[in-house]
């Protein structure tokens, strides 16, 4: 994985995504987290960590800032910013930047309409969409894989 961009950033602490997304990404990998909040101290240059505060429906904004970081293309898109059907339908026009082998994962997908009205939604030809955490105390996720 060589680049991580997460919508809706560090909200749990140690136990958000986020944090794993840190822990456990190689120093070469770029994390870009996007958030209405200002998540500056997670800022790291050396660690190639970095946020912007912006709503991700500022696209060219978020684009530039991308461009500027030497990105263009996203291994994991993290989709966990607002939850309605419009900002997920949003968020997902950033999938046009997945990489060859990309993957695009979705938060709350057991209870928010946005991602359990938008997943069942995506093209079969193009992701396969698989759900996890769905019959646990959880609010669940879907991974959509790009097929090649």
């Amino acid at each position: 994985c060589k680049v991580i961009v997460e919508i809706g950033v560090n909200r749990n602490g140690e136990r958000s995504m986020t944090h794993a997304y840190l822990k456990n990404k190689s120093d070469d990998c770029i994390y870009v987290g996007i958030d209405v909040e200002d998540k500056i101290l997670l800022n790291n240059d050396e660690k190639r960590i970095h946020t912007i505060k912006t709503n991700s429906f500022n696209q060219a904004q978020i684009r530039e800032f991308l461009t500027q970081l030497g990105i263009e293309k996203i291994d994991i898109l993290a989709i966990d910013g607002w939850h309605s059907v419009n900002a997920v339908i949003n968020d997902w026009l950033y999938s046009d930047m997945l990489s060859e082998n990309g993957i695009v994962v979705f938060h709350d997908t057991n209870y928010h309409p946005g991602p359990a009205v938008f997943l069942p939604a995506i093209n079969p030809d193009f992701f396969r969409v698989e759900y996890y955490f769905q019959n646990q105390a959880d609010y669940g996720m879907g991974v959509a894989y790009k097929i090649k």
